[in-house]
Order: structure tokens, then sequence, then C-alpha cells
């Protein structure tokens, strides 16, 4: 075989490396790129749900004090029940009043 077979060979060889090399570091850097986007989904959805249990946590708290409110409010009312009328009729008339069309 002349000297110039075996050089071009060598370099056949070389690129023939080269090539699996190259598909080597494209699967090692999409499984990097799998990996952390597996992480980044994993940290998000952590978010969410804590965010979902934070939220419920406040919902329940706001319904309690609403509750305990509407409460309250029924208790006012049965004490003193002619106040409450004459306030609610107070209300009423000042609602209708500001509500009135000005033609």
């Amino acid at each position: 075989m002349s000297d110039t077979k075996v050089k071009e060979a060598a370099v056949s060889d070389e690129i023939n490396v080269l090539k699996q090399d190259i598909a080597r570091l494209t699967a090692a850097v999409a499984d990097l790129v799998k990996l952390e986007a597996s992480q980044a989904r994993s940290k998000v959805e952590d978010v969410v749900v804590d965010l979902y249990n934070e939220s419920r946590e406040v919902l329940g708290q706001a319904g309690a004090r609403a509750k305990g409110l509407s409460e309250e409010l029924n208790h006012t009312i049965e004490r003193n029940p002619t106040t409450s009328v004459l306030t609610a009729l107070g209300i009423g008339l000042i609602v209708g009043l500001l509500s009135r069309s000005r033609n």
C-alpha cells in the first residue's frame, strides 16, 4: 500500500472517530437538557402546589371571618330590631336617591 493510501485511511478513521464523539456529545447534551427541563418542571409544580395550598388556607380563613361577621350581625339585629330596621330604611333611601336618574 502506498504512503498516500495509508494517510487517507488514517484520516478517514480520524473522521469516523470524530463523528462518533460528536454523536455521543449530542446525546449527552440532549440528556442534560431533558434533566434540566424535568427539574424545572418539578420546581414549578412544587410552587404551584404551595400557592394552591396557601390560597385554600387564606380562603378558609376569609370564610370563617365572613361567617363570624354574619353571626355577629344577626345577633345585633336580634338585640336591636328597631334600630336595625331604621338603619336599613335609611341606607335604602340614600341608595335610591343616589341611583335616581337626573333627567
